[in-house]
């Protein structure tokens, strides 16, 4: 026969009791301990507290006073707890409070850091030796610290005289401000921790420290109640102010508070004064250069320059530096305009930058190189035409010229002509004279001007035209027939102003019988006669009377030039007039 056993697991509500009886054991644990733990802190800080009290008084025995507060407490960075507790006789782990990582020194009575014992001194003869000597003494003093229940516990000094009650209490932590205080000078400003809630008689004085840069720190000044303080400046120096304040009313003085928290101001960089600026030529280049300015110590002199054209738009500053020039490409015949900007540079302050005037430098423009001429003409009138003439761009040319009447008596025209057309016409209709004109070249724009280039010629001469044909030949016989005489109409020439004109007259006589006379060139001719003839008129004399014989033929040809007296230039022969064939 089998047997069967009935059996079950816990209920929910089991186990919700059974861990609700678990969480209150262990709760009850973690109370207990952090109860024995509170109070092993607090044996421990009245431990040391007692150890530092019984040290304090062994050192009034031996000195007849307490150690000043300055001497003692952690506000000073020389005062480690090494040294502390060395001055007190003590073994620095006393020092070390529960909770703290490492020994601490003594803290002033207006400390808020957790943990530690404070320190606080006073005396009715004198306080400030009491708070603030490195080497004074204390008539009185008090420690505190904080139990893990927040009480304050107290241990006044065996020693102590009255006056322990009557010192006020360290003003809370200050906080200070600093800025400028008129030119380069330095305000420092301290808040007012209120020391009316101790006693309204007590107020607050002040003691002010600074250092410029990271540097070292000055002396802490004697505290007065002034919240502020000022010291004379340098431009571009940054000074660093901290603060210290205490309660006092005349002849009781408290604790320093706690050090305030620094603060800083640079003094600003004043700019410099105006540069000077110069501008020339340096090779191909236009160079700027600027005259170095006086900065303050410890900032630098930096400088920008820009530059423009022909008086146009300014471009962009560089990018400031140290260095004093500035150049570019020249052109000629350009206006070249250029500013410099001077400033004060430091890390820790830019002074505003001052301006120069501007100053400027213009390229000059060269002559032009030997221009080439050329003539045309039409009718009476020659027009010279200037080639090859080149400028610079941005300048144009111009001419000066004058006119020679006649080249074979050098004479100019007089003065000058200005023009800036490259074509130049005059009117030539006299014939038989040289049209010349002298030109030179400059080249200008509204900056510069260069100078006249090389002398370029050019010449015209108006040929002389030749005359017509004589007419109206009329043959006379003499009566002794020793001549015959010719007369005719003279042809015109053409005339110029200032030039007369003179006739060339070639006669040629001939008969036929009984008689021929003959030249080589001209069969049965006499040939040329070549003379002035004024009146046109010409007789063929005979040495012997009756020479002329009866019953003879005589003929005439006459042809004439045109020619310019003054200068010299004649036409070519006109056509021949040929007179009636006369029987004499």
């Amino acid at each position: 026969m089998v047997m069967y056993r009935n059996s079950r697991g816990f209920t929910i509500i089991e186990l919700t009791i059974t861990i609700v009886v678990i969480a209150v054991i262990a709760s009850l644990a973690g109370v207990g301990y952090r109860m024995f733990q509170r109070q092993a802190q607090d044996a421990q800080r009245q431990s040391a507290s007692t150890a530092v009290a019984e040290s304090l008084e062994k050192y009034y025995q031996q000195n007849g006073e307490y150690p000043s507060v300055r001497s003692i407490v952690n506000t000073y960075s020389e005062n480690t707890a090494e040294a502390v507790a060395s001055k007190l006789n003590l073994d620095a782990n006393t020092l070390k409070m529960p909770g703290l990582d490492a020994e601490q020194p003594l803290a002033p009575g207006n400390s808020t850091t957790p943990g530690t014992i404070l320190y606080i001194g006073a005396s009715e003869a004198d306080s400030d030796r009491c708070l603030n000597d490195i080497n004074g003494g204390c008539e009185s003093y008090r420690l505190e610290y904080t139990n893990s229940e927040g009480e304050i516990i107290a241990i006044d000094g065996r020693n102590n005289s009255n006056v322990i009650a009557a010192v006020p209490q360290a003003p809370s932590q200050p906080t200070v401000s600093v800025g400028s205080g008129g030119g380069t000078s330095v305000t420092a400003s301290s808040s007012n921790p209120s020391c009316t809630s101790q006693n309204s008689s007590y107020t607050n004085a002040y003691s002010f420290q600074y250092r410029i840069g990271t540097g070292a720190w000055s002396a802490w000044t004697t505290f007065s109640t002034s919240s502020t303080s000022t010291i004379a400046g340098s431009e571009g120096s940054t000074y660093e102010f901290r603060v210290m304040t205490r309660c006092e009313n005349g002849g009781t003085v408290g604790p320093p508070s706690a050090v305030s928290v620094t603060d800083s101001y640079v003094v600003p960089v004043g700019a410099p004064a105006a540069p000077t600026l110069t501008v020339a030529l340096s090779s191909t280049n236009v160079l700027a250069t600027a005259t170095a300015v006086t900065c303050p110590s410890g900032s630098t002199a930096q400088y920008a320059f820009r530059s423009r054209t022909n008086d146009g738009t300014w471009g962009a500053y560089s990018t400031f530096g140290t260095g004093l020039t500035a150049s570019r490409a020249a052109s000629r015949g350009v206006k070249y305009g250029y500013q410099v900007q001077a400033r004060c540079y430091s890390t820790a302050s830019t002074s505003a930058a001052s301006t120069s005037v501007e100053k400027t430098y213009v390229y000059p423009l060269i002559a032009p190189s030997l221009p080439t001429l050329s003539n045309s003409t039409s009718g009476t009138t020659t027009t010279y035409t200037i080639n090859t003439t080149t400028c610079p761009s941005g300048s144009s040319a111009q001419y000066r010229y004058r006119w020679i009447t006649e080249a074979s008596t050098g004479s100019w025209s007089g003065a000058y002509t200005y023009t800036t057309a490259a074509n130049l016409s005059r009117s030539t209709s006299s014939e038989g004279y040289n049209y010349r004109i002298e030109v030179n070249v400059r080249c200008s724009n509204s900056y510069s001007t260069s100078a006249y280039g090389s002398t370029a010629t050019s010449s015209y001469i108006r040929p002389v035209t030749a005359p017509g044909a004589p007419t109206n030949f009329i043959g006379t016989l003499a009566s002794d027939r020793l001549s015959y005489n010719w007369k005719w109409t003279a042809p015109t020439c053409k005339t110029g102003a200032n030039s007369s004109y003179d006739l060339d007259i070639y006669i040629m006589g001939t008969t036929s019988y009984p008689w021929r006379w003959q030249d080589t060139g001209q069969s049965g001719w006499y040939g040329w006669i070549i003379g002035f003839v004024a009146p046109p008129e010409f007789t063929l004399t005979w040495d012997t009377a009756g020479s002329i014989p009866v019953g003879g033929q005589i003929q005439t040809k006459a042809r004439y030039i045109c020619k310019n007296n003054l200068t010299g230039r004649s036409s070519s022969y006109g056509p021949v007039g040929t007179s009636p064939l006369k029987t004499t």
